[in-house]
């Protein structure tokens, strides 16, 4: 306590520690197209599996699959091959930045590579799927 004057003036200092962290877990979604010889991740991971939606053929379906952390990742589609893919590094390197979990979305249409995202075979196959995740 310090007196200046004929006032005493009374300083206290402390430290309150206040929660950081977020209520709601982080995650992270990501899309993408499973090259066309690749093994079905579904099979891979089957449990990782959110949903799989086969089209009436092999040929065009989608597979919702959720990672974390302490998976192994090494069924995902990976830069080697016939069709590279950066799959395998996206979801890695999602969840060794903080994300509690990754959602994968991967599409197949055909033969359509990897790097289709933007094909109408594609859109038809994602769009209504991410459209019923909103509701």
């Amino acid at each position: 306590m310090q007196v200046y004057g004929a006032r005493k003036v009374d300083v206290r200092v402390g430290i309150i520690q206040t929660d950081t962290r977020s209520e709601r877990p982080v995650g992270a979604v990501l899309l993408g197209v499973a090259p066309p010889d690749h093994p079905w991740l579904s099979e891979l991971f089957p449990a990782s599996v959110v949903r799989n939606t086969r089209y009436g053929s092999r040929d065009a379906a989608l597979e919702h699959l959720r990672f974390v952390p302490a998976q192994r990742l090494d069924g995902l589609p990976g830069l080697e091959g016939r069709f590279p893919s950066l799959i395998r590094d996206a979801v890695r390197l999602t969840l060794d930045a903080g994300a509690t979990h990754v959602d994968l979305v991967m599409a197949r249409a055909g033969d359509l590579p990897p790097w289709s995202l933007h094909e109408e075979a594609v859109a038809a196959i994602l769009v209504p799927y991410l459209a019923e995740l909103q509701e």
